[in-house]
């Protein structure tokens, strides 16, 4: 009697040598006759092969090389690395803010940037959180929820007689206005209250049904830490008073936070009437070292290649945020890859190239490190390619905003930028 090990590798033989010659076979046929027995392990690789495409692009044309990839080299993320080097021996955290367009709402790309950073230099949480949002119902990092006694002024038209913070917003409440944080994963073990000193309020917050007060303002600052805040959920309200209030930072241990601050339909050049004297106080509690700038989407107009006005403006905010930020550096992101139908057909615009040259222009006249985004999509042609090539989808059918998958990448793409450039400083650091 034959070994039934034996009988089974001449069967496994034979259906191989089968599945070889009908793949040359069935070519020959025509088309619609072909069947491609295969396509569902094609298929399982399908997601890992469209990011590994990305990959592979995102080294051609880059600005300076050391190895693959942009790289900073000029120092000019010193402060920044710097502040990671001391976070071991220091009691404060490390922020940064990441200021953006509507590319970024929701706390998408921030949060897996925040992600990143936080598994290699430690801490857990959203750090900055607004007291009211219109992105909270799809916002995952944080559960957030909130009532209508909330008087919202905007950047773009604050009627309020307080200066807007960081978010672009002030937040003036009625009696019984309320907001509630629920963490997502590991609970709160700090939070602080950010309001202008100028107004005042009876303020109550709750944490693991036990409720505390306190009595608006701190005498001259702009925050005041919450005691006893540890809990999976915070909920503050206005008892008494019309408190003028900005946000709340919560963070789960010392480490790296990336606080959101996106500003829908904005160009960013608003970041110019932001309040030196509010960073100046929060310096105490938040030890910002990098501010990343992320605009572009609403700047640019399809075929218009000027933009000189733009760059003195930006010139200005970033002169601005040096002195918001004195212990901090600047890393401006050019603008994405952008879209234009031309004669029924999807290309890149090519006037997106003259915004970037603008924008890398002006970052570097500054001393700010400049991230090419349209050279790491993979350049002219790559919003196509992220849109109908990409499986998942990189890029929405407006050919402008990233899907979930491309903020993924795009988040994965900025931290090894920045873990890229922390070796080359590490490097002219060990050098005599």
């Amino acid at each position: 009697m034959r070994n039934p090990l034996y009988q089974i590798a001449i069967l496994l033989l034979l259906s191989a040598i089968g599945v070889i010659v009908y793949s040359y076979w069935v070519k020959q046929l025509p088309e619609k006759l072909q069947v491609d027995f295969i396509s569902e392990i094609k298929t399982e690789n399908l997601i890992q092969d469209s990011i590994q495409q990305v990959q592979d692009s995102l080294y051609k044309d880059s600005i300076i090389q050391v190895g693959k990839g942009q790289v900073e080299m000029n120092g000019n993320l010193d402060y920044f690395f710097e502040g990671l080097d001391k976070l071991p021996m220091s009691s404060k955290s490390i922020h940064i803010a990441h200021f953006g367009d509507s590319q970024i709402e929701g706390d998408n790309l921030t949060c897996d940037l925040r992600d990143a950073l936080q598994k290699k230099y430690g801490g857990n949480g959203v750090g900055w959180m607004p007291l009211t949002s219109i992105v909270a119902g799809y916002r995952v990092t944080i559960g957030h929820q909130f009532n209508d006694f909330w008087r919202v002024s905007e950047i773009q038209n604050n009627s309020s007689s307080f200066e807007v913070g960081p978010a672009g917003q002030i937040f003036v409440a009625q009696p019984g206005a309320s907001a509630t944080y629920t963490a997502s994963k590991h609970p709160f073990k700090s939070a602080w209250l950010i309001a202008h000193p100028n107004s005042s309020g009876k303020l109550a917050y709750t944490v693991n049904g036990q409720r505390s007060f306190i009595q608006w303002p701190n005498p001259g600052k702009f925050y005041l830490e919450l005691p006893n805040s540890e809990g999976k959920q915070i909920n503050i309200q206005c008892d008494e008073g019309a408190p003028a209030l900005y946000g709340l930072n919560f963070e789960n241990g010392k480490g790296c936070y990336v606080d959101n601050f996106a500003f829908r339909g904005s160009s960013g050049i608003g970041l110019s009437q932001l309040p030196q004297n509010l960073f100046s106080s929060l310096e105490e509690i938040l030890d910002y070292r990098l501010i990343i700038l992320e605009f572009g989407l609403n700047i640019h107009s399809p075929g218009v290649s000027n933009y000189k006005g733009y760059g003195n403006n930006l010139d200005k905010t970033i002169k601005h945020l040096k002195s918001c930020f004195p212990k901090a550096s600047i890393l401006v992101v050019g603008v994405s890859d952008k879209g234009r139908k031309i004669k029924g057909e999807w290309k890149s615009d090519v006037t997106v190239r003259d915004l970037e040259k603008i924008q890398r222009e002006t970052a570097l006249n500054n001393g700010c490190a400049f991230f090419s985004l349209y050279e790491a999509m993979g350049g002219e042609g790559s919003i196509v390619a992220w849109v109908q090539d990409s499986i998942p989808k990189l890029a929405n059918s407006d050919y402008t905003h990233l899907s979930r998958d491309g903020t993924k990448v795009v988040g994965n793409l900025l931290f090894e930028y920045l873990m890229r450039s922390q070796s080359v400083y590490t490097q002219k650091k060990q050098k005599p």
